[in-house]
């Protein structure tokens, strides 16, 4: 492993050790002045506006227990609501690469134990889930009693999404069904340098897996780049 990438591996699992927390119910936003449009905007914080590629370290905690260190590379284009995930060995063997735009997925490459399609579908949700704010105008927005701005979006598919930013700009997504609980989890740190901050991803339903991301590059993109 290179001695760069095994460095941000060290950083990430130190870091992973403070974002790290229990699951807990959606919170309910506090009455506030439907003027106060600063809570929304905030909302939009841990969301890239324009076109950018990123590449990270992550470490991957798999349903069935087993533990990978990979390098995922990230394309993402907010304006057309477009992904493209790629995922490599620390070698260079690239495992994964798959793209969604509209809700319709194309497939590059697959290898085992990535080629199933429920991996796939899941990957590029959560490669959603993180990178792009979700759709539409959030149907709550408000603040919390330690100060954190909250959003509430209800999703088509009766999802519900809460983005939280806290006051020091960490931020918190949690992605849950009504009636059945959290389904996905993240939180992640302040920006720092020009790079997100570490984020670390709890999948919860239908079986618990976890996803350790830790920035290595960011870098603008060209629209069209996530195709």
């Amino acid at each position: 492993m290179p001695a760069g990438i095994k460095a941000h591996v060290r950083w990430c699992s130190v870091i992973s050790a403070l974002l790290l927390c229990a699951c807990a119910s959606p919170q309910r936003p506090l009455p506030v002045n439907p003027s106060g449009t600063e809570h929304r905007e905030r909302c939009r914080l841990p969301f890239p506006v324009a076109p950018a590629r990123f590449i990270n370290a992550i470490e991957a905690q798999l349903p069935d227990g087993k533990k990978m260190t990979l390098i995922g590379i990230t394309v993402i284009d907010p304006g057309e609501r477009a992904v493209r995930a790629a995922i490599m060995t620390i070698e260079g063997l690239l495992l994964f690469d798959a793209s969604t735009r509209n809700d319709v997925i194309t497939l590059y490459r697959a290898l085992p134990p990535f080629d199933g399609p429920e991996f796939r579908s899941a990957l590029l949700h959560d490669v959603q889930f993180l990178f792009l704010p979700p759709a539409g105008e959030p149907q709550q927005y408000g603040i919390v009693n330690n100060g954190s701005s909250i959003c509430r979006y209800g999703l088509a598919d009766g999802m519900t999404i809460d983005v939280i930013v806290h006051p020091d700009n960490s931020w918190e997504l949690r992605e849950y069904k009504n009636g059945s609980g959290s389904t996905r989890t993240a939180k992640g740190a302040a920006a720092a340098g020009g790079l997100s901050g570490t984020v670390v991803l709890q999948g919860l339903q239908p079986q618990p897996y976890r996803l350790q991301l830790c920035p290595i590059t960011a870098e603008t993109a060209k629209p069209g780049d996530a195709r």
